[in-house]
């Protein structure tokens, strides 16, 4: 199995997006889930970009056991943190570490992306990396937020 481990220094990038939580009754983890099963068209057109890109590359796209990384990969990556109030969950790869936080507070939901850059060369990589993906990434994050605050983003 899969671990995780978060370096031991603050991130080099972080950010949080946060909305209105309209589903009170779920868990972060369910709150995690509902975000991930109702992603658009074009971060499914992206994903399998970054997919072909990342495996030129020597990153990580598939599973242990070879199986390829879906866009639910958040659900499957090594769970840090697991309570009803937060869902924390991260990997690690050559070009970068992130973890990932969805956290209930008390009317709204935060989604909360933590970075730390690889070494040497990979550093660079990490670096060129997020600025390749950050606009999707926050688009992605926003349309997460719409569907955990009002349900309408399909």
């Amino acid at each position: 199995m899969e671990t995780f481990d978060q370096p031991p220094r603050d991130p080099d990038y972080s950010d949080t997006f946060c909305g209105p939580n309209a589903h009170p009754s779920l868990t972060a983890r369910e709150l995690t889930a509902l975000a991930l099963s109702r992603v658009p068209g074009w971060f499914r057109l992206m994903f399998s970009v970054r997919q072909r890109i990342a495996g030129v590359l020597g990153l990580k796209t598939a599973h242990g056991d070879g199986t390829q990384v879906g866009t639910d990969f958040l659900m499957e990556l090594p769970v840090l943190i697991d309570t009803s109030d937060r869902f924390r969950a991260g990997l690690n790869d050559k070009h970068l570490d992130f973890a990932i936080d969805v956290e209930k507070q008390a009317q709204n939901v935060a989604i909360t992306t933590d970075i730390w850059f690889g070494q040497g060369a990979n550093r660079l990589l990490g670096r060129a990396y997020l600025t390749a993906v950050k606009p999707f990434h926050n688009a992605i994050l926003r349309h997460w937020i719409a569907v955990l605050s009002d349900g309408t983003a399909k």
